[in-house]
């Protein structure tokens, strides 16, 4: 879907106090707050319980007496514990980056701008960072 007409979909959803005012800029922007925290926090219980063992070189769930990757002169399978997305998991980041971007739009449309706009303007300054090799480090004015 475009940015533009999803914005203009998302605005026609949106019910909440002080549209087209301050107050609705700042409700708009402490909702998008919320929800990427929300967003971080399923990430967060992935980290804390989608954890799982398997051998670091045949990836095997199952550690075995013999690896299969014995070639390599590992006679047993080594542990290291990993960290699997679940379908389940995946699907609740997917409805908070919804929220996440429902709120961008209507921060977007609380200051006037359109979300299409923003998303290219986002776009070019990446591509532009990356072409100077300055992806890494921090600040806008890079």
């Amino acid at each position: 879907m475009d940015f533009t007409v999803y914005q203009a979909r998302a605005t026609e959803t949106a019910v909440y106090p002080g549209q087209g005012e301050f107050t609705g800029l700042a409700y708009a922007a402490l909702g998008l707050c919320g929800e990427a925290g929300e967003t971080g926090e399923q990430i967060k219980k992935t980290w804390r319980d989608d954890r799982g063992t398997r051998c670091r070189f045949c990836k095997g769930a199952e550690l075995r007496d013999i690896c299969p990757e014995s070639d390599r002169g590992v006679f047993s399978c080594q542990p290291e514990t990993y960290i699997m997305v679940t379908a389940e998991r995946a699907e609740k980041i997917r409805k908070e980056l919804g929220d996440v971007l429902w709120y961008a739009a209507q921060v977007a449309t609380e200051i006037g701008a359109d979300l299409g706009d923003v998303a290219q303007e986002n776009i070019d300054k990446l591509a532009a960072r990356k072409a100077a090799n300055l992806i890494h480090g921090e600040g806008s004015d890079r």
